[in-house]
């Protein structure tokens, strides 16, 4: 039998079988497609290996300070302190030169007075600037205690006003940490704080004047009874509101 050429690639051949059982096929290698590429053609393994750099002084500093927040930020009860101090620090110093008594406040006072030793129950609120409208009776309802205990001062009320306005600021700290996570407390119990309208009304003898801290009671205490599903969170929100 003459002998076979030698496979080429791509190529098919037969190999004759036995006596008594049929030849069978056997395939050659497939073809190679693409182009070929030498071994280390980019030149990796010639390519110098550059040592991370450490961080300057600036970078050093920069991850200080973001691992002390850190752990600041972890500390709830420290943050809340913090601004609870910070907000007392520039309401309370002062009151009985910064806090303005005009008309409307010695009116409050009479009103607040008559109720307490008398027992005349005021059933309309501080009189408006339009007409005879007035606002509710609450306000006097609010402060009349105060003035039990402390007697016709101004300063106590007004001291008690500007305490009203420094809880606000725990509670807007409060919302905004569980709504937006601790970072976002922060500042908005910081913004609370320093904010210059919000100084201004936890100074003066003003019907609004107690407004900040039940809004966002009343809006805090609304969420937390639409996250718990509890009826005294809804009666703490319909009642601050």
């Amino acid at each position: 039998m003459a002998a076979l050429p030698p496979d080429r690639p791509g190529r098919v051949r037969a190999v004759p079988g036995r006596p008594g059982r049929p030849g069978r096929v056997r395939a050659g290698p497939p073809p190679r497609t693409g182009t070929p590429v030498a071994p280390d053609e980019l030149r990796i393994s010639s390519r110098p290996v550059q040592a991370a750099t450490p961080p300057g002084l600036v970078g050093r500093l920069g991850s200080r300070v973001e691992a002390l927040l850190g752990a600041l930020l972890a500390r709830d009860v420290l943050v809340l302190a913090a601004l609870l101090v910070l907000a007392a620090a520039v309401r309370l110093p002062g009151l009985a030169s910064r806090g303005d008594f005009d008309g409307d406040q010695g009116h409050d006072m009479l009103t607040l007075l008559r109720f307490v030793r008398e027992g005349v129950v005021p059933l309309l609120g501080p009189p408006t600037s339009v007409g005879d409208f007035h606002h509710g009776a609450a306000y006097y309802f609010l402060l009349a205690p105060v003035v039990w205990l402390f007697g016709p001062n101004p300063i106590a009320v007004l001291a008690f006003i500007a305490a009203l306005g420094t809880a606000a600021v725990g509670i807007t700290w409060w919302f905004a940490r569980a709504v937006g996570g601790r970072a976002t407390g922060l500042m908005a119990g910081l913004l609370m704080a320093v904010s210059p309208a919000a100084i201004e009304e936890s100074t003066f003898i003003w019907n609004p004047s107690p407004i900040p801290f039940f809004a966002i009671l009343a809006l805090a205490a609304a969420w937390r009874a639409h996250r718990a599903g509890r009826a005294r969170w809804w009666t703490l929100a319909v009642a601050s509101a």
